[in-house]
């Protein structure tokens, strides 16, 4: 059998590794252990070679000089590329970063052994780092151009994957940079664009949105749908809370939602006449704070009730001295000097005490003998579900547990109540028989007051 050797230039080698990368790439079918070998062996060494003369080239001459190629025999010619192995269906080595990466090796060897010989002249000498620069764009361009449509749909879902992630451990302050970055981006983007650049970046936003569309479900349709009817009945004085972090759609839509408000807690009590004889009581039992008012010393304690207009006939008055307020003791019952124990707790600090809801009832029923425990019950359960402020101090009380259970110093838990400066439907017409009124006779003018709860 003859020989036929050829003449080797730089193109051509490079060709030949990628050619040699999908030749002997991992099929699609599963091959035999022996198989597998002389594949690898095979690619092994025909890239080896390949690499030797590239290394020659770069060594010995410029861009136009040539080699005396490796010999390549007649009896085994290259064979054609198999329909299976750049398909879906690749495994294992079949991967960008084992077979693709070819001619970025062999790139990287000829620049190796060009810096290695400081005699010869290069155009890009003067800026090594715009040089480096250009060859890993060129790297890069050479490796999506080589990649099958599976490899280039693997890499975007990783890529996705990572920068689903990355979003993931993001902080609220982090996010709110980005965005205000990437905002400050797109308005100079566009500040940079002329008429016609803008006018044709538009007609490509409509062929994408068009083509996306197109490709929709009739699910996706009505969930979109749904999400235009939210944005559009959230706005409240043209300033809506649909941009909101903690925005929900449940917040303006669902089944607790009627007639754009939200349904109210079960009613099953109000026609029980024993919780009727003490709602005072009941409501005593599950306040969170008591009455308030501040003297004259600028301290704040209990209120200074002037009993003189209490009386038992006409309307009944409530008359005290100062600006009136919620006082809250300690979070935690404190410790009796005389026994050395905490006291049993009492209002609020039993949502801190007792994890339990039926312990927690039986406290409160301590407190109230005549109240029924199942009616504690009742309202115990519905304070869980609808009222926030519970729900944020039995949080407080499981984190206190959980530092105490690992051995962890106690630190101060700090609790602040903002109040709102507007709030609809403020002056809406009373709807109870009821009426309290506060007077502040010192001409103090109104501002907001926040309440501020340390544990």
């Amino acid at each position: 059998m003859g020989r036929a050797k050829r003449k080797w230039t730089r193109e051509g080698i490079e060709e030949a590794l990628l050619q040699n990368a999908r030749v002997n790439a991992t099929p699609a079918e599963p091959e035999e252990a022996a198989g597998k070998r002389k594949r690898q062996q095979r690619r092994s060494n025909k890239k080896r070679n390949l690499i030797k003369g590239l290394n020659a080239l770069s060594v010995t001459g410029t861009e136009s000089d040539v080699l005396p190629a490796v010999t390549v025999m007649q009896a085994q010619p290259i064979l054609p590329a198999q329909p299976t192995v750049e398909q879906e269906g690749k495994q294992g080595e079949d991967d960008p970063d084992d077979h693709q990466f070819a001619a970025a090796y062999a790139e990287g060897q000829r620049q190796a052994a060009i810096e290695a010989e400081p005699q010869v002249a290069h155009p890009a000498s003067a800026d090594p780092a715009a040089a480096k620069r250009a060859r890993d764009t060129e790297r890069r361009r050479m490796r999506r151009a080589n990649m099958t449509a599976s490899q280039t749909e693997r890499k975007r879902t990783k890529a996705r994957e990572r920068q689903r992630a990355k979003r993931a451990q993001l902080t609220n302050l982090q996010r709110d940079v980005m965005r205000t970055t990437n905002r400050q981006r797109q308005q100079d983007r566009r500040d940079r664009q002329n008429a016609d650049e803008r006018a044709q970046a538009q007609h490509e936003d409509q062929n994408r949105r068009a083509e996306v569309r197109a490709e929709q479900t009739d699910q996706e349709r009505d969930v979109q749908r749904q999400q235009k009817r939210v944005r559009h009945k959230a706005p409240q004085r043209c300033n809506g809370p649909v941009n909101h972090e903690d925005f929900r759609a449940s917040m303006v839509t669902g089944k607790d939602v009627v007639d754009g408000r939200h349904s109210l807690p079960p009613t099953t009590l109000y026609g029980y006449k024993e919780f009727r004889r003490h709602i005072r009581a009941f409501n005593q039992a599950f306040a969170f704070t008591s009455i308030g008012a501040s003297s004259s010393d600028n301290t704040f304690r209990d209120v200074n009730q002037d009993q003189s207009v209490a009386g038992q006939h006409g309307v009944y008055t409530y008359r005290i001295q100062g600006a009136m307020g919620h006082f809250m003791g300690s979070m935690l019952p404190y410790i009796d000097r005389r026994t050395g124990e905490r006291v049993p707790p009492k209002f609020a600090q039993i949502y801190i005490v007792d994890p339990d809801m039926q312990e927690r009832a039986i406290r409160r029923k301590s407190i109230f003998a005549d109240l029924d425990i199942v009616s504690l019950q009742d309202i115990e359960n519905m304070m869980v579900e609808c009222y926030p402020f519970a729900q944020q101090f039995l949080s407080f009380g499981q984190k206190l547990r959980e530092d105490l259970a690992r051995g962890m110093q106690v630190k101060d838990i700090r609790y602040v109540l903002h109040s709102k400066p507007s709030e609809p439907r403020t002056y809406n017409l009373p709807t109870v028989s009821e009426v309290g009124v506060a007077m502040v006779e010192d001409g103090n003018r109104t501002r907001p007051r926040d309440l501020y709860v340390v544990a």
